[in-house]
């Protein structure tokens, strides 16, 4: 059984947030196993819940928090 990894990330809503994460994720050659988003109109908030397979991530958890903390930078 691998080991899964759960990103999660909130940000202000805006067009491409998706394709952001998703691209930055292939990039890197990991394999989102479950992914769920939602977005808040009211409050023009966005949030997700990936999870990617950590054997598909070279350099495991510290690499995908790497990454994903430069995507988060970019969305805030």
């Amino acid at each position: 059984m691998s080991r899964r990894l759960v990103i999660t990330l909130s940000c202000p809503d805006r067009t491409g947030i998706v394709a952001t994460i998703t691209g930055r994720l292939a990039g890197l050659g990991a394999s989102i196993t479950e992914a769920a988003y939602h977005a808040d109109t009211a409050a023009g908030w966005f949030s997700t819940r990936q999870v990617v397979d950590g054997d598909s991530v070279p350099g495991g958890a510290d690499m995908l928090r790497a990454v994903i903390g430069r995507v988060a930078a970019e969305l805030e």
